[in-house]
């Protein structure tokens, strides 16, 4: 009997496809994806007997089919749910992580922006679709989500639809792909035990963004432990540095926030540290683009704050006084203008905002007492 967590499709980081897609592509078509409607009204209409063909790959495990009929019908948050209850169960479960990085990744980012279109004719289902236009039948989701579609079993004949270029297939390239199964099937023994080793598994194998998703969909559903939670911070910790590094500070935020609102508190203190580093990336971001308008005052007070955060950041640090240093200088600048002209009084509130601003500044403790000295004696001689 073929094993159903062994079959994989080409584009994944795991491997390709084990079997011959025309099996895989008719056990769909007549079993978990139904023919689909020429009219939408017709996809709740009963379907005639379909026989039932001998053949090994038939025997899909019976939650398998459960998730494809709910994927079929648009239940994706239900179908969620099995899945990551099956791959607790059975740690590494291929076509199980096959299809939730179909639910949880960007479509876009899974299948690319590059795309031809077909016109869908009557009788096809999306299984069909993604198995003569992909080499796999088990795309049928991701190519629903890459066409904005909710529920793969109402499509219409005459639709338009985008086929990726990116796993579109190549008619010269064979069929058989290189088998690389990524762990032998285990009984996990306590929940979340199996999610456990599966995060690890693909975080070993540099596969951050699916461990993270995997992990932090199970623990929203309260089916992580411990060593699970660790886990998820570790694969969170690591793409909110590559976050990071392509600019995407907002984002890299959103996800630390993510993993601290899920996990218990020894593993949200983990992970604080990243997020007073990202807040005060995003600082001094916002600190050079004041400091690029003109805005020095601005530009200041948030280098400050990036400064507060992270005390040991030698950029921020360096920013900051240099900012400092070249708004005390147009204070002071501004204050001799007056302080020569006698316009005593401007002068001191000036050098008195140079002080508050940078109380190191020198120039301005030489020349405030002056003033203030000096504006006594005009006083006494007014009197």
């Amino acid at each position: 009997m073929i094993d159903s967590a062994n079959i994989r499709g080409p584009g994944l980081p795991a491997g390709g496809v084990a079997v011959i897609v025309s099996a895989l592509w008719l056990v769909l078509v007549t079993g978990g994806c139904q023919l689909l409607p020429t009219k939408p009204d017709q996809a709740s209409e009963p379907s005639d007997p379909v026989e039932i063909i001998e053949d090994p790959i038939v025997l899909l495990p019976a939650t398998m089919q459960q998730v494809i009929d709910l994927l079929d019908t648009g239940r994706t948050e239900d179908a969620e749910s099995v899945l990551l209850r099956i791959v607790d169960a059975r740690p590494g479960h291929s076509l199980a992580l096959r299809l939730l990085e179909q639910i949880q990744r960007d479509p876009i980012a899974l299948m690319g922006e590059k795309y031809d279109e077909i016109e869908v004719s009557p009788g096809e289902s999306l299984s069909a679709i993604a198995g003569r236009e992909l080499g796999d039948p088990m795309y049928f989701f991701a190519l629903a989500r890459y066409n904005r579609i909710t529920v793969p079993r109402q499509l219409v004949a005459g639709t338009r639809l985008r086929i990726p270029l990116q796993l579109k297939v190549d008619p010269e390239m064979p069929d058989e792909l290189a088998e690389t199964p990524m762990q032998p099937l285990v009984s996990a023994q306590e929940r979340g035990e199996g999610l456990a080793l599966t995060g690890r598994q693909l975080l070993e194998r540099g596969r951050h963004q699916q461990a993270l998703a995997l992990l932090l969909a199970a623990a929203r559903s309260g089916n992580l432990d411990a060593g699970g939670e660790d886990i998820l911070i570790r694969a969170g910790y690591a793409r909110s540095e590559e976050l990071v590094d392509e600019g995407r500070l907002e984002e890299g935020l959103d996800l630390v926030d993510q993993l601290i609102k899920v996990v218990a508190e020894p593993a949200a203190n983990l992970i604080r540290p990243q997020r007073g580093w990202i807040q005060s990336r995003l600082y001094y971001r916002e600190g050079l683009r004041e400091y690029q308008a003109g805005n020095l005052p601005q530009a200041l007070e948030w280098f400050d704050h990036a400064v507060a955060l992270e005390a040991g950041d030698d950029e921020s640090v360096r920013q900051a006084a240099a900012v400092r240093q070249e708004i005390v200088v147009q204070i002071h600048e501004r204050a001799l203008v007056h302080y020569r002209s006698h316009e005593l009084k401007n002068a001191i509130e000036l050098w008195e905002q140079a002080l508050a601003v940078d109380d190191a500044f020198e120039p301005a403790q030489v020349y405030l007492p002056r003033a203030r000295a000096l504006q006594a004696r005009l006083r006494e001689l007014e009197d």
